[in-house]
């Protein structure tokens, strides 16, 4: 596995337990875990593929990019399960990938307090955010 950072550390996945494993072969079997183990899977997959950056008009933003559009609508769909909404865009490219996008205050702190990074230097990303956020908007 690869990563555009390569200081990021990255989570084998199928190492953590059989049911990853098993999820390879049946994507849409994650939808049935408990809500404890669908957070801890998606903290893997964000930690280990997410991408945390601001737009242009100072957003935070939380991507995944995959080349696998069912598994961006499974996590969609359990972002959904965990009050998260989100939006897939879709590659007009062959060679590139789709990205996952959670965007706005409101979705970024239940993703933090439903789900949250293992990786320290996210989560102070976040949290160096959340200083400078007026929060009356």
């Amino acid at each position: 596995m690869s990563h555009k950072n390569e200081d990021k550390p990255i989570y084998n996945l199928r190492s953590y337990s059989k049911k990853i494993d098993e999820s390879e072969t049946n994507p849409e079997d994650v939808l049935t875990w408990k809500k404890g183990n669908l957070s801890a899977y998606l903290r893997g997959v964000f930690d280990s593929r997410g991408l945390v950056f601001t737009n242009d008009n100072g957003e935070m933003i939380l991507s995944i990019q995959h080349a696998s559009d069912t598994k961006l609508e499974i996590y969609q769909k359990v972002l959904q399960m965990l009050s998260i909404n989100s939006f897939v865009h879709y590659s007009q490219e062959e060679n590139e990938l789709s990205d996952l996008f959670i965007v706005g205050k409101r979705y970024i702190w239940l993703f933090i307090d439903k789900v949250g990074f293992e990786y320290l230097e996210e989560a102070d990303i976040f949290y160096n955010f959340w200083k400078t956020l007026d929060w009356e908007d």
